[in-house]
């Protein structure tokens, strides 16, 4: 079962607030389904993940306010998945090994058409 794992990254410089500070590598975990926001236990809401925007302070900055330089980075587990890809490489070479052949075999075919007339 694949497993979509989310991790909040935070620019760590003298700018950077708590609350990112906080969040700095904190990681959600999802099996089977692509999440609409993501909470924190203890901050509550934190990302928007149909906006792909931080919702750690709250709503959606005005001009000239604060801006959040955080971002959440996500990678997909699936061991199954990993070993489709390996069969799909496998059967991709052996496709190919099979084209050489064939283009080899149409080369000496048309060769010996050529020659026969």
């Amino acid at each position: 079962m694949p497993t979509l794992t989310f991790t909040w990254q935070t620019t760590i410089d003298n700018k950077t607030c708590d609350k990112c500070r906080q969040l700095h590598g904190y990681e959600w975990f999802f099996y089977d389904e692509m999440p609409r926001v993501l909470l924190h236990p203890t901050l509550g809401l934190v990302w928007d993940m149909v906006a792909d925007q931080s919702q750690a302070h709250g709503l959606p900055i005005r001009r000239g306010g604060w801006r959040c330089r955080c971002i959440v980075t996500w990678r997909i587990n699936d061991e199954d998945l990993q070993d489709d890809l390996l069969e799909i490489r496998r059967e991709t070479r052996l496709l190919e090994d099979r084209l050489v052949t064939t283009t080899q075999f149409l080369e000496s075919f048309i060769a010996l058409l050529v020659g026969a007339t």
